[in-house]
């Protein structure tokens, strides 16, 4: 029975199983499927995932129903980057933004790639201030600008340096 929990918990979509075997010659399986969060270092491995543990796994991507950010950092650093993530994108949420993609650096320095393609640079420490700094810029920025946001970096301890995309560039994206 070991065998077959071991051969079952090898499938990609698979987190857990057990299986019990009830007399006289039935074999119940219980399968707990993996609940994906975010897709893992795309970049390097194309079929790699996060869960909701916080656990790299493997898997075909296809079945996905829903689009999933995309998070990326040193491979040893997989918790750092899914915290990172939650507690930004949570913050964010609350105030109309969605994450897209979280990139931790080998240094730990996050940035953030907002759904609108707003990069949002944060560093390495104070995050939560410093995302909350953005929120509280954000209606002046929208008002004094002719061009949609490229980047805010907020890694400044007194100010943020602002960057908007080319408008020639905007439609040439169009």
């Amino acid at each position: 029975m070991d065998q077959i929990r071991a051969r079952v918990e090898a499938m990609p979509w698979v987190a857990k199983a057990s299986v019990r075997k009830e007399w006289p010659d039935i074999l119940k399986v219980f399968v707990v499927e993996q609940q994906p969060l975010a897709h893992w270092n795309a970049n390097q491995r194309d079929d790699a995932l996060v869960n909701q543990e916080g656990e790299v796994f493997y898997a075909d991507k296809s079945v996905l129903e829903h689009a999933l950010p995309y998070l990326s950092g040193p491979e040893h650093a997989v918790a750092e980057a899914v915290k990172h993530y939650r507690n930004t994108s949570e913050l964010l949420g609350l105030n109309g933004f969605q994450v897209s993609q979280v990139e931790l650096s080998e240094r730990f320095a996050l940035e953030l790639l907002l759904n609108d393609g707003t990069n949002l640079r944060l560093g390495r420490e104070a995050l939560l201030e410093r995302v909350q700094r953005f929120i509280d810029l954000y209606p002046q920025l929208k008002e004094h600008q002719d061009a949609p946001l490229d980047s805010v970096d907020l890694r400044y301890d007194t100010g943020v340096a602002v960057r908007w995309r080319n408008p020639e560039e905007q439609q040439q994206e169009s």
